[in-house]
């Protein structure tokens, strides 16, 4: 609903991919004002078993997704991207394993992210807050982490068992 350089997008979607629903609201910046705007957006995102792997092209990485995201955020593409993103998940498939109760957050600038991370699976329960520098070939990252329990066998990262509780 809208005009072209500015429109809401609402509704639910199907797909091979999975389920999604969207209340975003876009706008793009005119054709005389592209070189002081940048394209703005905001809303939510809700994600039912949306295989992010095939959607990304990560399937030996990624898996499905069900859950919530909100974003705030003004520029397209890293290089220019500043974004706000607060997201909880009832389930993430990394690695062959359906993570649990999941919650990130954080800002995204220029290719850099800062934010936190909370996992209360029952492998896997951690606190994670930090940076990630994206302008480098190599990311730098810089970090503080809690883990609480992490059961690195039933994660599929290890063969043999192995527990870890970390301050």
């Amino acid at each position: 609903v809208g005009f072209l350089n500015a429109f809401v997008a609402y509704g639910r979607f199907d797909s091979h991919l999975g389920a999604f629903t969207t209340d975003l609201n876009l706008k793009l910046p005119s054709e005389r004002s592209k070189t002081s705007q940048s394209a703005r957006y905001s809303g939510d995102l809700h994600l039912k078993a949306f295989d992010l792997g095939r959607l990304t092209g990560k399937e030996n990485v990624l898996g499905r997704a069900s859950g919530h995201a909100h974003i705030n955020g003004v520029g397209l593409g890293l290089d220019r991207m500043s974004a706000r993103l607060r997201a909880d998940f009832d389930r993430v498939d990394v690695q062959q394993y359906s993570y649990q109760k999941v919650h990130a957050e954080g800002n995204f600038k220029e290719r850099f992210f800062d934010g936190s991370l909370r996992i209360q699976d029952p492998n896997l329960d951690l606190d994670f807050e930090g940076t990630v520098d994206l302008s480098r070939d190599t990311p730098d990252f810089a970090f503080e982490t809690k883990i609480n329990r992490a059961r690195l066998q039933a994660l599929h990262l290890t063969r043999e068992p192995f527990n870890v509780v970390a301050d």
